[in-house]
């Protein structure tokens, strides 16, 4: 019904994915397929791609429930969750198929969250050129999440904006 009736809405797509998660009424199997058949359907220039990033958020935060709890549960280490292949093409292909051609600077307010998502993905897949890139778009227009998935959201995205446009990555982007 969504893709009859708004196929290429975000937030409505948003809505999907949490259902299909683990966390609600599916497996993360079934999330990542919904994220990554929307994400391949989309036009270019069109923000659903961001939706595998979402589905990584969502699946790392149920792991972590999940983990302080005593269930151990993150096969590969947490420490290779972000930036394992699969992750580092997420980032990439996200970047091409939304942002890749955009000739504006201009950041529309529902894409804020949007792009915060694909910043926090392209800092801990180590995507610096993407991350400066989204950075420079974004300015100091912070988001909550994901931030707050891998500790203070401030403090996060902070010290990684600083960390990313003092190195000048991004700069050709």
């Amino acid at each position: 019904m969504l893709r009859e009736r708004d196929p290429y809405n975000v937030e409505g797509h948003l809505q999907m994915l949490h259902y299909y998660s683990l966390r609600w009424h599916g497996t993360h199997g079934q999330m990542y397929d919904f994220a990554s058949e929307a994400a391949s359907m989309a036009p270019f220039g069109c923000a659903l791609p961001v939706l595998v990033q979402y589905a990584r958020v969502e699946q790392y935060r149920f792991t972590m429930e999940r983990e302080a709890r005593g269930e151990r549960c993150a096969p590969l280490g947490i420490s290779l969750y972000w930036n394992n292949e699969g992750a580092v093409y997420d980032v990439e292909r996200t970047w091409y198929r939304w942002l890749g051609a955009r000739k504006s600077g201009h950041v529309q307010p529902g894409e804020l969250r949007d792009l915060n998502c694909l910043a926090h993905a392209a800092c801990w897949a180590g995507q610096w050129h993407i991350a400066g890139a989204v950075f420079r778009l974004l300015g100091r227009r912070a988001t909550s999440a994901p931030w707050c998935c891998t500790g203070d959201p401030e403090r996060e995205f902070v010290q990684w904006r600083r960390r990313v446009l003092q190195r000048g990555w991004g700069m050709g982007d």
